[in-house]
């Protein structure tokens, strides 16, 4: 029909309503509400018959227009209804709400839009455009198995409680930069069709991302996880079980050559995971980021004072007065990340990751050594050895003081029983001490200085000389042969270069105790230029 085309008044009944629609081709809000109280039936039938005009570069007119309604005071169901392209709902606010398998065209919009009590949207479906941003869910809230077409918008939204995101379809584009999630928020095999980002998202405590598939990137930049985090993969069957996932969310994912094991690109640059998360069986095939902020990230524009994320708080001014998160943030890990069974990419960066003081137990060795383990199959040393030192951390800590250690062989001795006897833990924590696990040259090389100092001064002591400088002149003569003596048995393979200094110091025979003080300024000495080979080695990468 035409603008312009004016359209006999029509009454439409149901669930005990009227609604008289002057101009069923041009309706306005207040003809809306009275409409939708009708119930589905008497909506769709309008709607079947005079279709939203307008869209793209022209206004919409004859759109479903609910901004600013207040159904607190009269509760609606939406169920089922066909709502057409530009549908607002912008600014409304509801008790309770229920969209179950409503249908929206295009530029759907419930910009700021405020939900008290539990809200249903299962098998929901959305056309391009969809917004959410600045939405506040309060209670339960579920979007089931919906499908949303490209570009849906969740930008500085709030979702209080449990979020059930089950089996949802995304198309390209999708947005929760800003947003915040409370407990228990579920994407169990959830489909993001093309590219998604939850950039500076506060996620709360038990967050269930198992299985989700994404057929582009995904990013978690700047992303706070308050708790437990799951990214677990799925199989298909153990999908299917899970959340009921339909044929549909199969072919789409196939097409898109995702899986509920599979990530590509995926960053998690400057995260913060304050609980544990794991990765267990996931396949990352794609450029993966744990590393820090490289850019800084601006704030939407107008919106940094009602935005829900905790990260909110680390908003620094722009020279424009934009506000922006400033870059060089670094991944946080509260405990030890669990990998297990996973494939990383070649191109994976742990870079600046911040982990968890030392716990002492086996599950962190255990996940460190995984880590270490997927590095080494790629010959990416650094972070091999990165792993292979917070590993040792963890075993200095599981070990055995070695009182305890004696006292356990003592017992079984009496039983006449064998065990091997595992390192105590004092040896690892000697070896963290003096070389770092062997990734210091700077503690190894003042053990060396060290070493050569206090045998310097046991020679001299041996040799009943009296501390002078060798400034001093002829009353310091002998300072020559001991400094000689000292360097000489320092450094292997120099030994020869001792004998004049041995003579005139000690004569033709050497007492016990220079013996001894030789032998174990000799095994310090090799020992700490061991340690100074094996940092270099590991620092530059040789094998």
């Amino acid at each position: 029909m035409m603008d312009n085309e004016m359209v006999e008044p029509r009454t439409y009944s149901g669930n005990g309503h009227d609604a008289i629609i002057a101009d069923p081709g041009n309706i306005t809000r207040e003809e809306c509400l009275a409409l939708a109280q009708c119930g589905a039936d008497a909506w769709n039938a309008w709607r079947n018959e005079f279709p939203t005009r307008g869209g793209w570069s022209a206004p919409y007119k004859n759109y479903a227009n609910f901004s600013e309604q207040d159904f607190t005071v009269e509760f609606v169901d939406f169920g089922k209804f066909q709502f057409g392209h530009g549908a607002s709902f912008s600014d409304a606010k509801f008790f309770q709400a229920l969209f179950a398998e409503a249908e929206f065209g295009r530029d759907t919009r419930f910009i700021g839009a405020q939900f008290e009590g539990w809200v249903s949207f299962e098998g929901a479906k959305f056309g391009t455009d969809a917004g959410f941003d600045r939405c506040r869910f309060g209670a339960s809230t579920t979007f089931e198995e919906c499908q949303f077409d490209s570009r849906a918008t969740f930008v500085g939204a709030t979702f209080d409680e449990a979020l059930n995101m089950r089996g949802v379809v995304f198309g390209d584009e999708t947005n929760f930069d800003w947003a915040r999630f409370g407990h228990r928020a579920s994407f169990v095999g959830a489909l993001f069709v093309g590219n998604a980002t939850f950039v500076a998202t506060t996620i709360g405590f038990e967050a269930d991302f198992s299985g989700l598939m994404v057929g582009g990137s995904l990013s978690f930049e700047a992303t706070i996880f308050e708790g437990q985090t799951s990214f677990q993969a799925l199989s298909w069957g153990a999908l299917n079980h899970e959340s009921r996932a339909s044929s549909l969310l199969e072919e789409l994912a196939k097409d898109r050559q995702a899986s509920p094991w599979v990530f590509k690109a995926i960053s998690f640059q400057g995260a913060r995971f304050e609980g544990s998360v794991d990765f267990s069986d996931r396949h990352f095939e794609g450029v993966t980021e744990f590393s820090k902020t490289r850019f800084e990230t601006d704030a939407p524009f107008l919106m940094e004072d009602c935005l829900p994320s905790r990260v909110c708080k680390e908003l620094i001014p722009s020279e424009g007065g934009q506000m922006r998160l400033p870059k060089g943030r670094h991944v946080e890990f509260a405990m030890v990340p669990e990998f297990f069974q996973c494939k990383l990419h070649q191109n994976s960066s742990f870079e600046g990751a911040v982990f968890p003081a030392a716990q002492g137990t086996e599950d962190a060795a255990r996940a460190y050594r995984v880590l270490k383990q997927a590095f080494s199959a790629q010959q990416a040393t650094r972070e091999e050895q990165r792993f292979f030192r917070l590993e040792m951390a963890e075993e200095a800590l599981i070990a055995w003081p070695l009182w305890a250690l004696l006292s356990a062989w003592w017992e079984l001795r009496k039983q006449g029983l064998q065990a091997e006897m595992p390192t105590p833990r004092f040896l690892y924590r000697l070896y963290a001490g003096i070389s770092n696990f062997g990734f210091s040259t700077a503690r190894p090389a003042g053990l060396f200085l060290l070493a050569v100092l206090l045998a310097t001064a046991a020679y001299g002591s041996q040799a009943g000389l009296v501390f002078c400088w060798p400034s001093e002149g002829d009353g310091c003569r002998m300072a020559g042969p001991l400094i000689q003596f000292a360097a000489a048995h320092a450094l292997p393979g120099f030994e020869k270069l001792a004998e004049p200094a041995s003579n005139a110091l000690f004569g033709k025979n050497l007492g016990v105790w220079t013996v001894l003080t030789v032998v174990l300024h000799k095994a310090v000495s090799i020992l700490a230029l061991f340690l100074i080979g094996l940092a270099l080695r590991n620092l530059f990468k040789m094998k």
